[in-house]
């Protein structure tokens, strides 16, 4: 039923230091598809391939002008502070300016296997993470829902058991593309 995911982790900063200084910089973390899910034109790089490399930077074109003066730093290195040994990053793509109204908004996109490498969340009852799915058209929504329900229930059995919480209080679903900018 799905043909694709991509999760969505926003609302994180951290100092990135460029050629031009050290900036607070809204970063992102995203499975690798991200920018072939959403609408977010690239500048520089395909977006097929930006996030593969699990040291991969996309910026926005305004912070890679923040970052180094220009736009045109495909494969110049950033470091991020406060990251496991102030890792460092590849740009490997370059984003257009975000549109004001879109419900994601970020700086830099990081691949999510990176956020996974020192934070490698198990906890099923962690509400922070968005998930989009891509359904096969004529795809059964209900059918799809029901198997989420499933896949929770008996994965988080044991967490939900610990923590108290009673079968069904927790629920996860689906909501169409069109409904979550103002739902």
């Amino acid at each position: 039923e799905i043909v694709g995911y991509t999760r969505v982790w926003s609302g994180y900063s951290t100092n990135i230091v460029g050629e031009k200084g050290s900036f607070e910089v809204d970063v992102t973390y995203a499975d690798a598809p991200f920018f072939e899910f959403f609408s977010f034109p690239l500048l520089a790089g395909q977006p097929h391939n930006v996030l593969e490399n699990m040291h991969s930077i996309v910026l926005t074109e305004e912070t890679a002008r923040k970052l180094f003066g220009t736009t045109a730093v495909i494969g110049k290195t950033i470091k991020a502070e406060g990251e496991p040994g102030s890792a460092s990053f590849i740009v490997t793509g370059i984003a257009r300016s975000l549109p004001s109204n879109s419900s994601l908004q970020f700086e830099a996109v990081v691949p999510f296997r990176y956020l996974q490498s020192s934070f490698n969340d198990k906890d099923w009852l962690n509400p922070y993470l968005a998930s989009f799915v891509l359904l096969h058209s004529g795809a059964d929504v209900a059918k799809v829902e029901a198997t989420m329900a499933h896949v929770f229930q008996q994965e988080a059995a044991g967490q939900m058991n610990r923590a108290n919480v009673r079968p069904g209080e927790i629920r996860y679903g689906l909501q169409r593309m069109s409904q979550v900018h103002l739902g």
